[in-house]
């Protein structure tokens, strides 16, 4: 800046001459301009122009708030589709809203039991019909480990006395006896990962590098930000801020965004109960006169679902031999249990993004 002293002389019409004066003054050149300088009065140099926002003042940011930015608030489908303003080409860490994470689980069913039959061994004569109780017993038993086969082991010969009256009258067998693996836990369908997590909203926070004389304004209750209205479609001036607060006066409307998630997603693991219902059948043939399987018999069909009595014919034959058919074995049920839902994905590291609210 050139600095000029000049002498003033005034000419006042015709009266003559009058007195004439110096006055220092600053004369300013703007071949040699001085950034920053101002006269005596603190005005500014003319031929200086100070830098200033390139984009538009708006309300300041509050302390530890970053911001004023361009942000774009939107369906995450859309995103992809929109990019910063030339103003402001700088972008920030996507940021996300609404996750949506549903939890499914097949679920459980078990294969039906597997097992095998055993035949009873304990068998006795009753020396009264089946209905009667405190009768004499007699020993009718079969072998360890029978498989059914024709045995003639502890016969009773027909007319055999108990107590002044005929040993066999009824047949008392015991129960077949169910021998089970338990059950298979299936999923149904089989489980497959579950779908990744979504997020229903996005956040693009755009800025711009100024340089600190660049974010200039004139009132110091604002701020710059890089992009003056009219902003492009879906774009607004913002604040944000780490974490989750509540916005300040001029940016009332609050978003919490997130910047990813954590997965804890997971099903409880199928269990099956014991085997239910589960049935043994077979039929068993007494003979009564013949120790070799022949000859007059008397067939009892038993099962593993209770013991059974059965009254002879002929009260005071005799149980001379036994044969059985090969046992049936019919699976029942197991219960299955597991399948629910455990754990959930979380939004984690939140934001605060505070802007104007919309008309």
């Amino acid at each position: 800046m050139q600095r000029w002293s000049y002498l003033t002389v005034l000419w006042v019409g015709l009266a003559g001459v009058l007195t004439g004066c110096t006055v220092d003054h600053d004369l300013y050149t703007c071949l040699n301009p001085d950034p920053g300088h101002v006269d005596g009065q603190g005005k500014d140099d003319p031929c200086h122009t100070r830098p200033t926002c390139p984009g538009q003042c708006v309300a300041g940011a509050p302390p530890d708030w970053f911001g004023p930015v361009v942000a774009w608030i939107g369906p995450t489908s859309e995103v992809s589709a929109v990019q910063c303003p030339p103003e402001a080409p700088t972008a920030g860490p996507m940021r996300f809203a609404d996750l949506v994470a549903p939890n499914e689980c097949s679920a459980c069913s078990c294969e039906p039991p597997t097992g095998s039959c055993e035949l009873p061994t304990s068998i006795y004569a009753r020396a009264s019909i089946c209905q009667k109780s405190g009768a004499w017993v007699t020993s009718f038993d079969a072998p360890a480990n029978w498989d059914g086969s024709c045995t003639d082991i502890n016969a009773i010969p027909q007319g055999t006395d108990c107590g002044g009256v005929p040993c066999v009258q009824s047949i008392n067998i015991a129960p077949l006896k169910v021998i089970e693996s338990g059950c298979t836990p299936v999923e149904i369908p089989p489980p497959l990962p579950p779908a990744p997590p979504s997020w229903g909203r996005a956040a693009l926070l755009c800025s711009a590098d100024l340089r600190p004389e660049q974010t200039d304004c004139k009132d110091s209750g604002l701020s710059c930000s890089p992009r003056a209205d009219p902003l492009p479609a879906g774009f607004r001036h913002c604040v944000f801020k780490d974490n989750i607060h509540t916005c300040p006066p001029d940016y009332p409307q609050r978003y919490i965004f997130y910047e990813h998630f954590e997965d804890a997603r997971s099903c409880s693991s199928c269990q099956c109960g014991e085997p239910i219902g589960s049935v043994c059948s077979a039929s068993m043939s007494i003979f009564t006169a013949a120790s070799d399987c022949t000859g007059p018999t008397e067939v009892k069909l038993i099962s593993s679902i209770m013991p059974v009595c059965t009254d002879m014919a002929m009260p005071g034959q005799g149980a001379l031999s036994k044969s059985a058919t090969e046992p049936v074995y019919t699976p029942g049920i197991c219960e299955a249990s597991g399948g629910e839902p455990l754990g959930a994905a979380v939004p984690i590291v939140p934001s605060t993004i505070c802007c104007p609210q919309e008309p």
